[in-house]
């Protein structure tokens, strides 16, 4: 082995050993995918399986934002309807949850509908979307 291989590769291992202990290694992969694999493990309630798992709090993330702009008054008065309306479960995160859930597949249904509806008739699909 010649001095200038012997000598590049003990500094490569310097470096390698220096940015090693400046730069915090990231956790491993299976720790972060593990609640995904397996759902009942989770504090969450999984049912439908490992899809409706995986998907799910996507969904709520997407039903919480969309009703943070059309429910102005909150989670509070909502709850509050609800209650007033018979239609309470255990809790009021999973009252709130099954609500909004309801109410995004209503406005996914609509859209869908209409969305059929323009392409039957021959209509223009962005004045259809517009008005849904």
């Amino acid at each position: 082995m010649s001095s200038a291989l012997a000598a590049s590769l003990s500094t490569a291992g310097l470096a390698a050993g220096f940015l090693y202990v400046l730069i915090r290694p990231s956790r491993p992969l299976e720790k972060r995918v593990r609640p995904y694999l397996t759902p009942t493990v989770g504090e969450t309630k999984a049912t439908g399986g490992p899809v409706a798992a995986v998907f799910r709090p996507m969904l709520e993330s997407l039903a919480e934002l969309l009703f943070r702009f059309t429910d102005r008054k909150g989670s509070a008065h909502l709850m509050h309807k609800l209650r007033q309306a018979g239609w309470s479960r255990d809790s009021e995160v999973e009252s709130i949850a099954a609500y909004r859930f309801g109410q995004l597949r209503g406005m996914v249904a609509g859209v869908g509908v209409g969305l059929v509806i323009a392409l039957a008739l021959t209509l223009p699909v962005a004045s259809v979307v517009a008005l849904s």
